[in-house]
């Protein structure tokens, strides 16, 4: 419990004669003096937040800030988040997994930083394009692929052998907050802050990045001419901001290998109740899938019926019988696009 521009309630514990308090007008009454004394003889308003999980319990491959002792000294709130600049970030469970990640990172920058010495880092050259550029988007993109891929099957949505698209993905933009990332290069402050998820911020927005790899990776003579420079640095800041919206920054490795080339500018203001409560000696973490607003299984079953449609053509049924097939398909594919 945080109070609007006040303390927070974890500094007591109880009164004098150890009972605890009843609630948080319990403890505003039996403090008051105190909290004038501290500042707090302005109008306050009381926050009580209940958190989403219970102690221990995690998502996979989803970040949260941790519920630790920084939070703790934190006395502001706004809109029921904390105004911290710095987290505590959770523990990372698979550590071989992110240093995988995190080193494949290293090696595109450095591509990237090549390419920077032939084409100069500079607004007037986002538009040039070649085959060491489209490189670059290929293996960013499809590093993006993998994770987003990874973190829907560890929270349920889909099996490792289902096929997964972009529509799918964009789901993982209401669990990670993606489109409020922003990241900058520590080294070309003059491009300023790149937000490489900003286009899901409108409702069936697209990332016109991620449409040039597929484009250039499917078509690529004819699209060649999409394998432009600020599609790459789009993609290699898309590859890092869903790196961090995993498994955070505050880690030696992030700071030994990223850090110093990639700076993170911007990242959600998480409410209090999506705070995930660190487990304890007792209390053993456990992995819990994230509640996404639809399934896999209703695309499988948007499938299903297409293929019934098909079916029906090549049987020559009924005109009848097929509209009446198109018709369920139609309210299928409406359950398949998210609205925000």
């Amino acid at each position: 419990m945080v109070y609007n521009g006040g303390l927070r309630s974890g500094c007591f514990v109880g009164k004098e004669d150890m009972s605890l308090f009843d609630d948080i007008y319990d403890f505003i009454e039996y403090k008051k003096d105190l909290l004038s004394q501290v500042g707090l003889c302005y109008p306050y308003e009381p926050v009580v937040s209940y958190p989403k999980l219970n102690i221990g319990e995690y998502y996979p491959n989803i970040y949260r800030p941790e519920f630790s002792s920084k939070l703790q000294q934190n006395h502001f709130i706004n809109d029921g988040a904390p105004m911290l600049h710095e987290y505590d970030d959770p523990y990372i469970f698979n550590h071989e997994e992110y240093s995988d990640y995190v080193v494949q990172l290293d090696i595109i920058l450095n591509e990237l930083n090549e390419v920077f010495k032939v084409v100069a880092p500079s607004k007037e050259n986002y538009k040039s394009y070649g085959n060491s550029i489209r490189n670059i988007i290929v293996l960013a993109s499809t590093e993006i692929d993998s994770m987003m891929h990874n973190v829907l099957v560890r929270n349920g949505y889909c099996k490792d052998n289902d096929y997964t698209t972009m529509n799918d993905y964009r789901l993982l933009n209401e669990a990670m907050k993606l489109n409020e990332y922003s990241l900058s290069f520590a080294d070309y402050n003059h491009l300023g802050e790149f937000t490489p998820f900003q286009e899901w911020s409108s409702k069936g927005g697209s990332l016109s990045w991620y449409n040039a790899y597929n484009h250039i990776k499917h078509r690529r003579h004819e699209n060649f001419h999409e394998a432009t420079l600020e599609n790459a640095i789009n993609s290699v800041m898309g590859f890092a901001a869903v790196l961090v919206a995993q498994y955070g920054r505050e880690n030696s490795l992030w700071k030994r290998k990223i850090a110093n080339n990639l700076l993170i500018k911007k990242r959600p203001h998480w409410k209090l109740e999506d705070y995930y409560i660190p487990f304890t000696t007792d209390i053993e973490p456990k992995a819990i899938n994230y509640p996404f607003s639809k399934r896999k299984e209703d695309e499988s079953q948007t499938r299903l019926k297409l293929k019934e449609v098909v079916r029906r053509l090549k049987d020559h049924a009924p005109k009848a019988d097929v509209l009446q097939c198109i018709d369920e398909l139609k309210v299928l594919v409406d359950t398949e696009y998210i609205e925000e």
